[in-house]
């Protein structure tokens, strides 16, 4: 079996547009190999993956005496504050809770293994964890304890993306389709989408849980109070991805950046087929946005299709010297 990403529902669509948004291709895959990112190979079904790709992964496992696979991994969550650069205060207590994956969200099983042989318990079809361990570090320095002395006089802000993840089920055998009041409200920072069969999102182990790919999109448009934003709509002319792809360098900030190392290649972001915007100079600081497109050809009853949207704003918590936490929108 293939480890594909090891935790899901919201958390892994969180975790997997702040990875690929965020990290260069090659951290992605080196830094990140131990938590699951092996390669960002999608593949949209299991009989595609090539054998070479199929032992990539023992890197990180070995057999045990009962003759299963026991992976090694490190979760780095970059969701929330975590990923803000301050330490905590002191005398602060951080609880950290996630959903658990179903294995057939988590797995992608190349190998045709029997069901009785992949993981299952009484519980639900969850992969066990043994040794589960929190790993922390701490820092102080003459500076740091200026800096959170300064909480007597003024609240300590540590500032994080918020991401809001939208499932919206597309309408099988129709080749327009509109979704025009999406989200209301503050105006965010980014918005990314993408198209991605239904039977992934509710765990399949022939197929990859974030094989993003063009679905037959020949027209993309995202709109802001009924009007188009900067750079849509957007056509797909015979699966070319130069346009969809130059934007999501554009939007995060990888095009003419000279501070950033190999980015997606065509190829890999075929894989990765989505739809990205950055909000800067809109006339509004507020409406909704909407997100419509056309088909070649409309999704089939027995393949239906979802469309993802990850929303991202940027947010704050704000902590006193009484240890009161207060929620900022920036």
């Amino acid at each position: 079996m293939i480890l594909s990403n090891f935790f899901s529902g919201e958390y892994y669509l969180g975790d997997y547009i702040q990875k690929i948004a965020n990290f260069n291709i090659s951290t992605i895959t080196s830094v990140f190999a131990s938590e699951g990112y092996f390669d960002l190979y999608n593949y949209k079904d299991a009989t595609d993956i090539p054998e070479t790709r199929q032992t990539v992964r023992t890197q990180f496992g070995h057999e045990v005496n009962s003759g299963k696979m026991t992976y090694e991994f490190t979760l780095t969550p970059n969701l929330g504050f975590l990923g803000s650069p301050e330490p905590l205060l002191s005398d602060c207590e951080l609880t950290i809770s996630f959903d658990r994956a179903s294995a057939s969200n988590a797995f992608v099983d190349p190998l045709n293994i029997p069901d009785a042989d992949k993981p299952s318990n009484p519980d639900g079809d969850y992969i066990k964890i043994n040794n589960c361990v929190a790993i922390t570090e701490w820092v102080s320095s003459p500076n740091l304890r200026n800096y959170f002395s300064s909480i007597e006089d003024n609240p300590i802000i540590y500032e994080y993306d918020d991401i809001n993840i939208l499932t919206k089920y597309i309408p099988s055998n129709t080749t327009h389709v509109r979704f025009d009041n999406l989200r209301g409200g503050n105006l965010p920072e980014y918005i990314f989408a993408g198209i991605i069969p239904r039977s992934v999102i509710e765990g399949d182990y022939k197929k990859s849980s974030t094989c993003f790919y063009q679905s037959n999109v020949s027209d993309f448009n995202i709109s802001l109070n009924g009007h188009s934003v900067n750079g849509y709509p957007m056509e797909v002319h015979n699966g070319c991805v130069t346009f969809p792809m130059q934007k999501f360098f554009d939007t995060t900030n990888r095009f003419y950046n000279i501070q950033c190392g190999e980015n997606l290649s065509p190829t890999k972001f075929k894989y990765n087929f989505l739809w990205a915007h950055k909000f800067e100079g809109d006339a509004t600081p507020q409406g909704w946005l909407g997100i419509n497109f056309k088909l070649d050809e409309g999704f089939a009853d027995s393949d239906p299709h979802v469309l993802i949207v990850w929303v991202v704003t940027k947010n704050a918590l704000q902590i006193d010297n009484f240890h009161q936490i207060q929620n900022l929108n920036l």
